[in-house]
């Protein structure tokens, strides 16, 4: 339908600056759209060292530091951190 709104995707940001990510959430067309937003995030600071792109708490794709050492997720209802390589999925 042409009324559908755009899927919200979530953008972790790792920036040096700060012990957690900082979350982005942006309305895209489709997951290519949402990487060039996560792309100019990326390129607006020095400090921003790497991203996720998740939609549904699903991770899509990866950049940058996230590339290389994937974002400890919480686990639902357990109280602890989930092991980033159970969902790893392809990176640039």
């Amino acid at each position: 339908m042409p009324d559908d709104p755009a899927p919200i995707f979530e953008i972790y940001v790792n920036d040096d600056r700060y012990a957690v990510p900082t979350l982005h959430l942006v309305a895209a067309e489709d997951e290519a759209g949402a990487r060039e937003i996560m792309d100019r995030l990326l390129r607006e600071s020095a400090h921003h060292v790497g991203a996720e792109l998740c939609l549904d708490d699903r991770v899509l794709f990866r950049a940058g530091a996230y590339a290389v050492t994937p974002r400890a997720r919480p686990s639902r209802g357990l109280g602890g951190l989930q092991d980033p390589a159970a969902d790893s999925p392809p990176s640039a």
